[in-house]
């Protein structure tokens, strides 16, 4: 719990995924990331997760894969701060779409029209080395383009 909720505050702090090695060195040695969360960085995070206990609520949420595989939680998390997701569609419709995110990981609806190459590629993308921050950066990429098909 505790290494999850690390990784989104310094992705929060410095907007960079980074590998679980890199994250733990910032955490021991580095003196940027030592720093206290800041006034601005807590109001972010509790914002964000906020919504997010919004987004469960909604029947089936909370036990998706979405919800509860790291990858495609992260994957969420970043997406929606960095990209200004929130901003973009507003919240009851982002909302919506996260849930309908929810049910396409689980297998539960099919993927977009004209998606169905960008979902695969997400989930071969989640599938292994999950903290590499290119692969990291790919799954939020295709994240956004398979939110706003939903």
């Amino acid at each position: 719990m505790w290494e999850k909720l690390l990784e989104i505050v310094l992705f929060v702090r410095t907007g960079q995924h980074r590998t679980l090695a890199q994250i733990l060195k910032a955490f021991i040695g580095g003196k940027v990331d030592q720093a206290r969360i800041s006034g601005q960085d807590m109001a972010t995070l509790r914002r964000l997760f906020r919504f997010f206990r919004s987004v469960y609520a909604q029947s089936g949420v909370k036990a998706s894969r979405l919800a509860t595989d790291q990858p495609h939680f992260y994957t969420m998390v970043t997406s929606v701060h960095a990209l200004k997701l929130m901003e973009q569609y507003g919240q009851p419709v982002l909302r919506k779409k996260l849930f309908q995110m929810s049910k396409l990981i689980d297998g539960k609806i099919m993927a977009p029209k004209g998606k169905k190459k960008a979902f695969d590629e997400y989930m071969a993308l989640s599938s292994k080395q999950t903290t590499h921050p290119g692969r990291r950066n790919a799954r939020q990429e295709l994240f956004a383009e398979i939110l706003e098909a939903s």
